[in-house]
């Protein structure tokens, strides 16, 4: 994983209070709130 690249894209589901994210390592997280 490149230092200057950690979290790729994180968007927020249109319906649901979700916000989910993609890493540069290939993780995707699922966070709520």
């Amino acid at each position: 994983t490149s230092d200057d690249l950690s979290m790729l894209h994180a968007t927020w589901h249109p319906t649901q209070p979700w916000l989910i994210t993609a890493g540069a390592d290939g993780t995707i997280a699922l966070f709520t709130y």
